[in-house]
């Protein structure tokens, strides 16, 4: 019988196949334009039945915005040595199906639904966030199953949606609707650390999701400034917003990793005041890399100045206009227009 990670490394060809099966099945939220994770689940479902595992359940979250009607989530239990309703230290590893959107493709370099190996990488979306984690756990627990081995205490792999859209129909699901937990579990999240696997985390930053609606005053675009733009005032509070980081600034090194990813603050503004396009939706756990916004600026002159003061002030006029970097033969125009008035 080999050791543990003589079997993993044994396994680099499972791992990568599995990868390269999960990759190719899109699993993102209605949010990001995406059907959910039901064809996901399935696969991965049929692929833990065909490799030895057994007692698998299958939770199903009402969605009627995703074809399929629902969000699953699965739970895969390894029974250990000690009967589960005595174990007090039951091992989970919870790790999630979904994935972001893919953005703009013409930034891959790769068909993000190919996964593709190169220089000992993998290269897809979703293979680290958070399949790495998923396999990992797969394949330590196949470890016990391949080998007849039964672990000192149960074993939990638990597959959860809507981790990337606040896990409403997930995790939360989950703890809304089922006992599943006791409070001496453990619980593990391979979800995030660093390229060497040294890094625990021990607790989470949480998150706050606001949706604001930006009411102004519609008026003419000749006249802005008879009415009161919902756009400027929504740029406006996003800065506000985002100057808070100066005001919530304390740090604490015990959670150097969060405070780092939030520029050594305990306080960051992801989302985006507008419609994340960056995404192909609206889509509120990518941090947008363009913004489109149109503007348009008018200068009314005859909206300063009465027909009889600009003929009385064009030097001025023509001084003005050639310090805003207007084009010489344009001020010519517009004098030959005015003299006209």
């Amino acid at each position: 019988m080999k050791d543990s990670k003589s079997f993993l490394e044994s396994q680099k060809k499972e791992i990568i196949e599995l990868q390269r099966l999960l990759t190719s099945i899109p699993a993102i939220a209605p949010e990001g334009g995406g059907e959910g994770e039901t064809k996901k689940a399935d696969a991965l479902e049929k692929w833990l039945k065909e490799n030895g595992f057994e007692n698998i359940q299958r939770f199903e979250a009402p969605d009627s915005r995703v074809p399929s009607g629902s969000r699953p989530s699965l739970l895969v239990t390894i029974s250990g040595q000690i009967p589960e309703d005595q174990d007090n230290s039951r091992i989970w590893v919870m790790s999630h199906i979904d994935v972001v959107p893919t953005g703009d493709l013409s930034l891959w370099n790769t068909d993000p639904w190919k996964m593709e190996e190169k220089d000992g990488k993998l290269f897809g979306r979703g293979v680290e966030d958070n399949q790495q984690g998923l396999c990992s756990s797969i394949f330590a627990a196949l470890y016990f199953i391949k080998n007849n081995i039964k672990p000192a205490h149960t074993i939990k792999l638990l597959f959860v949606a809507d981790e990337e859209n606040g896990s409403a129909y997930g995790i939360i699901y989950l703890m809304k609707n089922f006992n599943l937990f006791k409070k001496s579990d453990v619980i593990l999240i391979p979800d995030g650390g660093d390229s060497e696997g040294k890094t625990i985390e021990i607790a989470e930053k949480n998150l706050l999701w606001l949706c604001v609606h930006v009411l102004g005053k519609q008026t003419h675009g000749s006249r802005p400034d008879s009415g009161a733009n919902a756009c400027l005032a929504a740029c406006d509070l996003g800065l506000k917003l985002n100057g808070l980081e100066k005001v919530f600034n304390k740090t604490d090194d015990l959670f150097e990793t969060t405070a780092q990813a939030l520029n050594k603050n305990n306080f960051g503004i992801i989302a985006d005041a507008f419609s994340n396009k960056e995404a192909g939706s609206a889509s509120r756990n990518i941090v947008s890399r363009t913004a489109d916004r149109a503007l348009g600026a008018k200068a009314s002159f005859y909206r300063m100045f009465n027909a009889v003061d600009i003929r009385k002030n064009l030097d001025a006029l023509k001084d003005s206009l050639r310090n805003s970097g207007i084009a010489e033969d344009r001020i010519e125009d517009l004098v030959n227009v005015c003299k006209k008035v």
